[in-house]
């Protein structure tokens, strides 16, 4: 009976962690092309017009480590990116 139980409960801790890894990738950054696409919204959206080319590359990189959890946290001339987690 016990290891009856052993055995139920690894398998449950298993797919628990299968489960926990499955999810833990939302959020994940984007792959290059989709991190440009978000950054040359950005970029059109900026009525103040002060993304330099480096900005763009920061936005980009940004955008590749964390993907929709890149965000603008400075509006100033020139815009700062950060991961918000």
């Amino acid at each position: 009976m016990r290891m009856l139980m052993a055995t139920a409960v690894s398998r449950m801790l298993v797919l628990g962690m299968l489960a926990g890894l499955a999810l833990g990738g939302c959020g994940d950054g984007y792959d290059n092309d989709e991190a440009v696409a978000a950054c040359d919204g950005i970029k059109q959206a900026d009525a103040k017009n002060c993304m330099s080319d480096a900005d763009f590359d920061a936005c980009v990189v940004c955008h590749e480590d964390c993907g929709d959890l890149c965000s603008v946290i400075d509006t100033a001339c020139p815009p700062a990116f950060s991961c918000n987690e």
